[in-house]
Formats: structure tokens, C-alpha cells, sequence
């Protein structure tokens, strides 16, 4: 992830940060540093992912998987399915994309998220999830 820069050459107008991407990130500040080192002078990042109280719920900041199958499919199978995944809370990313430079110009949260969480979601029209009667998700914009 620090190499980015070097490995585009470029700096662009905007970073999009897309479902799921947080998750798998350990250092946080890192990817808010290389975020606002990607950007030109008055770019933006757009942060759009799934509420991080639906993987607190699950009680501590960093799981350990071996499980087959993922939220694609629960039939998948992978030679090495170890994995391990973050939880980072909105105040520690919008913390770590001020501290790298960035300033926030809104930070919206809604109810749906891109995947089956858990047995209680239902399936919208647009093929978003969501726990009936919920009202969070998180979608964060910020500029250089």
C-alpha cells in the first residue's frame, strides 16, 4: 500500500475507497498517509464502507480467519484461507485522514451494507443489505 505512489507515478483528483477495503487495512494511518499522497492539491478521498459497529459487535479490533467459503460464496474453497482482517473505528479514520493533511467535508452514515452481514439482513431492490428498522453505514469525504 506505501508504494502506491511510487508505483503510479501520479498524484490524481480523487481516491475512491470502496466496501470491505478498510477491513483488511492493519495500519490505518499508513492508508490515510498514502491516501493524501496520492491526491493533488485540493483532491478527495470518498470512504464508503460498512458501519464499523457491525464488526465491533463482534468484540475485539483484529480476527483471525481459517474458514472456507466468504460473502460471495459459502462453498468457496481456498488452498490458504487464513486471513486476518481490522476493525477501525470511524473516529480512528477520520482521525488518521486529518492527521495526514486531509479536511473533512462530511461524514454521512445510512443502513445498508454490500453484503449478507448476518442472517438478520434482508435484501433490497438495489442489492444492498440492510437489518430492518437499522440506520447506520458510514460514507466519509475528505480533500487534500
Amino acid at each position: 500500500m506505501e508504494d502506491a505512489v511510487d508505483a503510479t507515478g501520479q498524484t490524481f483528483d480523487g481516491v475512491y475507497t470502496s466496501w470491505g477495503v478498510l477491513a483488511w487495512l492493519p495500519d490505518i494511518t499508513a492508508w490515510a498517509a498514502t491516501i493524501h499522497d496520492l491526491l493533488r492539491p485540493g483532491g478527495w478521498v470518498y470512504v464508503a464502507d460498512t458501519h464499523p459497529y457491525a464488526m465491533a459487535a463482534r468484540g475485539a479490533t483484529a480476527f483471525f480467519s481459517d474458514h472456507q467459503g466468504d460473502y460471495t460464496s459459502a462453498e468457496a474453497t481456498f488452498e490458504h484461507p487464513e486471513s486476518w482482517e481490522w476493525n477501525h473505528g470511524i473516529g480512528e479514520t477520520v482521525t488518521a485522514l486529518i492527521a495526514a493533511g486531509m479536511h473533512l467535508d462530511w461524514l454521512h452514515e445510512h443502513a445498508e451494507v454490500a453484503w449478507p452481514l448476518d442472517p438478520h439482513v434482508v435484501e433490497q431492490p438495489d442489492g444492498m443489505w440492510k437489518v430492518p428498522g437499522s440506520t447506520l453505514r458510514a460514507h466519509t469525504r475528505a480533500r487534500r
